[in-house]
């Protein structure tokens, strides 16, 4: 601090250093598909085809396909479960957390086929990763408001899942629907 000709150049004190790298970006890019993908194919098979009486002749490929979202869910999850820099935070506990939902998720997807009532829990693991992104990211920041943000993100995830898990799920299951 200094007035006329002896004032000195400020110096910055505090910075701002950036944690995001393509490692990152990669890992919440699997994290948040397979979540996608995973719920919105749970929603698409017990609300679209078993009303309909589809679900038990696609339950192998309904299996796979649940294992390869849920397998990308928690090897993105895992990977940033384990990022230097998150350990002791929110978001360390609810991905941690994702990690270890969509591991079972995806350990009872692979058996699925063997006793077809474990793609139940299966679907059930991919129910319960929607609230993570939520409880992991921004919308319980302080800055937010305290329902409304939560809220949002909760439904625009929902949303999302239910469309990608569709989308992908007519995509891969309608063909072998019609050859069948």
């Amino acid at each position: 601090f200094g007035v006329g000709r002896a004032a000195t150049t400020p110096v910055a004190v505090l910075s701002a250093s950036g944690t995001v790298t393509w490692g990152r970006v990669i890992m919440r890019w699997l994290f948040l598909g397979g979540t996608l993908l995973a719920a919105g194919l749970a929603v698409f098979a017990l609300f679209v085809l078993r009303p309909l009486g589809h679900e038990g002749p696609l339950a192998r490929p309904l299996s796979h396909l649940a294992f390869l979202g849920l397998g990308l869910a928690f090897v993105g999850a895992d990977a940033l479960a384990h990022t230097k820099g998150v350990g002791g935070t929110r978001f360390d506990l609810w991905v941690s957390g994702a990690a270890i939902v969509a591991g079972v998720g995806a350990a009872l997807a692979a058996l699925a086929p063997r006793v077809s009532v474990l793609r139940f829990g299966a679907y059930a693991a991919a129910l319960a990763l929607l609230v993570a992104p939520t409880l992991a990211g921004h919308a319980l920041d302080a800055s937010q408001t305290t329902v409304l943000s939560p809220l949002a993100d909760m439904l625009h995830v929902g949303t999302a899942a239910i469309w990608l898990g569709g989308v992908i799920g007519l995509g891969v299951l309608l063909p072998r629907l019609t050859a069948a």
